[in-house]
């Protein structure tokens, strides 16, 4: 239940996030903003599935591993992106104001989407493991 609350708070972060870099005109941020903002609804929805007990009626294995390769898809593109914008910043020595021409928000927004696309796709690794291997009960040894 933790792990919804926060991801809740990172859908909401993220949103407002996009929309404060889309009107700041910094498009990479936005950009990334838009891709957390994916991650961490697909997030919520599965957790929000899981807790009613009613993921195996929308998702089934193969369907979590697409959303696990999605998730690792949008994972390299922002560990590209972090190492992009760290590499430009620091060889190109840009200010950090004003705020649309700088490297600092991509940076920092390329952290929030690898943070958000990893737990995306360790949830749906986690969720289709247990779909295929349902845990049976535990063998309880007579002494």
């Amino acid at each position: 239940m933790l792990i919804l609350f926060f991801s809740v708070l990172d859908c909401l972060f993220a949103i407002v996030g996009f929309v404060a870099f889309l009107i700041l005109k910094n498009t990479p941020a936005c950009i990334l903003g838009l891709i957390s903002v994916y991650s961490s609804m697909i997030r919520v929805f599965l957790l929000i599935l899981k807790i009613k007990k009613r993921l195996n009626q929308w998702y089934g294995p193969r369907e979590l591993g697409n959303l696990s390769w999605l998730a690792y898809v949008l994972l390299t593109m922002s560990v590209l992106s972090l190492i992009y914008f760290t590499s430009t910043q620091i060889l190109l020595k840009t200010a950090v104001l004003p705020v649309y021409s700088s490297r600092v928000p991509p940076i920092v927004w390329s952290c929030i989407a690898i943070q958000n696309n990893f737990l995306l796709f360790y949830l749906t690794i986690k969720f289709r493991n247990e779909m295929e291997n349902p845990l049976e009960e535990p063998l309880v040894e007579e002494t």
